[in-house]
């Protein structure tokens, strides 16, 4: 009895142990396809959905990256904060292919409205990267700020990826292509915490509405350069424009003020302008130490507002081309705290 006993607590403890092995298997497995954010006492991290392959594509003079076949969407699932974040630091990459192949992405609330299209009432960003600011893809507030995200916010990742052949891009096919962001809290007293709020300017098409034709929102925040021009510049209405200017009721200050352009459609500056006088222009140039890549270097140094100020943007291209560049971008993004 006491052998047959001993066989019978073996064989269960073999059953556990097996069991205990496919049960560890399983949560291996699901945590390597578990693509929903992770989130610890001071970190959040959001990852989009993996796009299996990405193959290049021909771009020819006249085509949009909003053009079927241009481009490719892919959005994270929708994160709850779980208490009010309070974020110093936001780190950004993309996983499996080169920066090049990066249009934009964009964190969004979803549950407040853009500032500069009224249409998109659930559309607020409060992180944008564009392919030429990825010679930096962190971004890092000054001791005593933060954007502020209160608990419950619906927040959501949004990645579009275009990957053309030469000469605008290095072609190629990639595997696997994702984006990942990075929310790091500050370790600060957050009773002291100036909040930041995020802003972003865009140049659009004559009509001003922000309207779209792509139900995935690849031709948003665009405009189009007719042909055979140099030295084109497009204001949209100057400062009467809702989306490419914005007014200030009370002072602050502005961080991190960068500009955003298509270098490779013939952006040459995007014009920042406050009060109508040039407060800064921003140039995009083709990288020195990232092949295809247009950089466009964005301010450290804070820029103060006073009360009935208004920034506005205009955008600089080149077109030597024989039908018009559609889908070019003059945007302007920076982060906004009230003075007490």
């Amino acid at each position: 009895m006491r052998e047959g006993g001993n066989i019978l607590r073996t064989k269960n403890t073999w059953g556990f142990v097996i069991l205990i092995a496919l049960a560890f298997s399983s949560w291996m497995f699901a945590s390597a396809n578990d693509h929903s954010p992770r989130r610890d006492n001071s970190t959040v991290v959001i990852e989009t959905a993996h796009q299996t392959e990405l193959k290049p594509h021909t771009h020819a003079d006249g085509d949009a990256v909003a053009d079927i076949g241009h481009h490719v969407m892919l959005e994270s699932t929708i994160f709850i904060t779980p208490r009010d974040l309070y974020v110093s630091e936001i780190g950004f990459e993309i996983v499996n292919a080169p920066n090049v192949v990066l249009h934009h992405a964009s964190l969004i609330d979803l549950s407040r409205p853009n500032l500069t299209c009224p249409n998109l009432t659930n559309w607020k960003e409060l992180f944008v990267y564009g392919s030429d600011r990825m010679y930096d893809s962190s971004l890092s507030f000054p001791k005593g700020y933060a954007v502020i995200i209160p608990k419950g916010t619906p927040l959501k990742l949004v990645l579009m990826i275009h990957n053309p052949e030469p000469p605008l891009g290095p072609g190629g096919t990639y595997n696997d292509v994702y984006s990942r962001i990075t929310l790091r809290e500050t370790s600060e007293d957050r009773a002291h915490i100036i909040p930041l709020e995020p802003n972003m300017l865009h140049l659009d098409d004559v009509d001003m509405t922000c309207s779209n034709k792509n139900p995935d929102l690849s031709d948003f925040y665009t405009f189009t350069v007719p042909p055979k021009k140099v030295g084109y510049v497009f204001s949209g209405t100057g400062e009467t424009d809702r989306a490419a200017s914005i007014h200030f009721a009370l002072s602050g200050t502005l961080f991190d003020l960068a500009g955003h352009l298509h270098g490779w459609q013939g952006g040459k500056e995007l014009i920042v302008k406050k009060n109508r006088e040039v407060l800064h222009v921003f140039k995009t140039e083709l990288s020195t130490t990232t092949p295809y890549i247009y950089e466009t270097r964005h301010i450290t140094e804070p820029i103060h507002i006073d009360a009935g100020d208004t920034i506005s943007i205009s955008a600089k291209y080149d077109n030597p081309h024989v039908v018009a560049a559609r889908g070019v971008m003059g945007i302007s993004g920076f982060y906004f705290a009230q003075d007490k």
